[in-house]
Parts: C-alpha cells; structure tokens; sequence
C-alpha cells in the first residue's frame, strides 16, 4: 500500500455513529452498491475506508447536524396565523416553549389543521397537545433529511419514528455521495 492512500479502519466509523463494526460495514457495502465511489477495500486482510471516504462521511454528518434548527431560532420563529402557501417547510410544535412534534409539509395550513382537530379519532394521526407552531421554509429536495435530523437532534414527545444510528449512517452516506 502506497503513502498516497492513508486508510481509516470502519472502527473509527462505527464508533463515531455508536454502532458495531458489523452494522457499519453492512450499511457501507450496501450503500456502496448504489455510488460510483468505491467506500470499501480491502488491505492486508482487513476491511477498510480511505481516508478520502472517512472525511467526506465525517463532514456529510456535520453537514447534517448543522441543519438543526437552534431552539432559540424556533421560539422566535412562531406564528399567531400559519402561513397559507405551498411552500416546503418543516414545521415544530411547542407547549410551553418546549419542542413536541417535528413534521414536514408542502401545505402547512392544512397539516396544522390535522394535529389540531383529530379528536375523534377518525384520520390516522392523532390529536396532538401544542400551544405555538414554527415554521422554516426549506429545500424541497432536503425536506426528507432535515426533518429527520431535527426529529434526531430534538426526539419530541409526538414523534414516534426516530432514526436508530443505523439508519442514520445511512443517510448521511446516501447525502453525502449521492448529492
């Protein structure tokens, strides 16, 4: 092996993401399938990333990470009347200043309308208990994952879907190589 091509053994991957080494090389190899980079080699009998890899997950997950909206900008951020648009935008429930739901929508007025009124039961969600709505306006394409990092960064009471790290590793490998 040449000085060219440093390796970071997958333990610094699982260990950063408080998974096993099995976990990580599973999600790598699968997700390897579907980039064009090539995540894992193998060096003297052990299965490892470069260091190239290892840096471009690291900073994918800070990425990640820094869409987390601060709790300070949520608070100050809410709204007396919902905005009535079409606009992406993840949106954050509070009672009493406090973060209980974290969800995602393209007509907001409509999906607020949902968690406040389902008292009888009747849609699949349930009526959730919350005294102020904020909204951020987002990229369509990133709605997905930065609600999922708010929902990971926060774990709101509502919320019952979390990422396990797994899973979490996952999207950032799917962020970072696949945008």
């Amino acid at each position: 092996m040449n000085a060219a091509t440093p390796t970071t053994r997958l333990t610094e991957v699982s260990k950063h993401f408080k998974i096993t080494e099995r976990e990580a090389h599973a999600i790598v190899l699968r997700h390897g399938n579907f980039i064009n980079t090539k995540l894992l080699c193998d060096i003297d009998g052990a299965v490892s990333i470069t260091q190239d890899v290892f840096n471009e997950i690291m900073e994918a997950d800070k990425r990640l990470l820094s869409t987390a909206f601060p709790e300070e900008r949520i608070g100050a951020n809410s709204f007396h009347h919902i905005p009535f648009d079409m606009l992406p935008r993840i949106y954050f429930l509070l009672s009493e200043k406090r973060i209980v739901y974290v969800g995602q929508s393209c007509a907001i007025c409509n999906r607020i309308w949902t968690h406040q009124n389902d008292k009888d039961g009747k849609s699949k969600t349930v009526a959730k208990e919350f005294d102020e709505v904020s909204t951020f306006v987002v990229d369509r394409k990133e709605i997905n994952i930065i609600e999922s990092v708010n929902i990971r960064h926060y774990r709101p009471l509502y919320n019952v879907v979390i990422l396990t790290n797994c899973e979490y590793l996952g999207k950032v490998l799917r962020y970072s190589f696949l945008n």
